[in-house]
């Protein structure tokens, strides 16, 4: 018998939300068939069995969030030689994990002294959150807005009955919300306006297009539009490409996927990129790494 974990996915990614489940308990599977469908940070991603071997548990429902390092299976693998694969792999002795409880923290952890803004502890307040059980993500380990509603997230909703009042949140506006709660800690909001005149545009022009470019050439006259901040190190990091993220709507939330090197591109290919994405987008099958990255939105 093994049990298979939810393996690292990458990109720094820490759960993932169950959509589809391709086997079912007592199912004969061979390696690399299709076991599971997750979602994570808007991008949905088939995970394959790890082994050969007969299903004997699965754990976890559709739209149940998963952390990475979660039982996911247990594959009796009787008579299928091992290959020494180390992910999903758990020795024999600790296939059997303890259950967690709401705003549990290992023994030993140190109980230093906790580091978070006002409106996160207010928010923290407003939930019922024991911030002294939340290990923070921001700069020196402060606590986050996001790390708040993570917390709530994993502990306090349960698949998709409500407790509290609350509602939960999961798959693309789940990630949405978490995005918005980290840029309103970590940036400065502000709104600059101003007018064009279009009325010289030909008839039947693509607007979108015409931004686009627009955009571009304000990256070019000003720099430090097409840049990075990085609070940890307080610095900024200019861009040379031009790599736009363009929100797309779906009924599922926002999307952001993003057209690289925007700036080397013509008309008509920029509008064939934006019609692929467009199409990955409702269809869901946008690879994650098409989610991130951009240099300005």
């Amino acid at each position: 018998m093994k049990t298979f974990v939810l393996p690292d996915l990458g990109e720094g990614l820490k759960e993932a939300e169950i959509v589809a489940w391709h086997v079912a308990p007592g199912d004969h599977i061979v390696a690399d068939q299709p076991l599971v469908s997750v979602e994570t940070a808007k991008a949905v991603i088939d995970i394959p069995a790890p082994w050969s071997g007969r299903i004997v548990q699965l754990y976890g429902s559709r739209h149940d969030v998963m952390a990475v390092g979660a039982r996911l299976a247990d594959i009796e693998t009787i008579g299928v030689a091992d290959t020494g694969s180390v992910v999903g792999q758990l020795p024999a002795a600790t296939t059997r994990l303890p259950q967690a409880t709401p705003h549990q923290v290992p023994d030993e952890a140190p109980r230093a002294t906790l580091r978070a803004s006002p409106a996160v502890r207010a928010r923290a307040r407003a939930l019922g959150v024991d911030l002294a059980a939340i290990t923070g993500s921001g700069p020196d380990g402060s606590i986050t807005m996001s790390d708040v509603e993570s917390s709530i997230s994993h502990t306090s909703v349960t698949g998709n009955r409500r407790q509290g009042g609350y509602e939960p949140i999961k798959g693309v506006r789940r990630a949405m919300a978490e995005a918005m709660a980290k840029v309103a800690v970590e940036v400065v909001t502000a709104s600059l306006m101003d007018e064009a005149i279009v009325e010289t545009w030909a008839v039947g022009a693509d607007p979108t297009l015409r931004l686009i470019r627009a955009m571009v050439v304000g990256c070019r006259a000003a720099p430090s539009l097409n840049a990075w901040f990085d609070p940890v190190a307080r610095a900024r990091r200019l861009h040379a490409n031009v790599d736009l993220g363009i929100a797309l709507e779906a009924a599922e939330g926002l999307f952001v996927p993003v057209i690289r090197n925007v700036a080397d591109m013509g008309p008509e290919n920029i509008r064939e990129n934006l019609q692929v994405l467009k199409r990955q987008v409702s269809e869901r099958t946008i690879a994650h790494a098409d989610l991130q990255g951009q240099t300005i939105t």
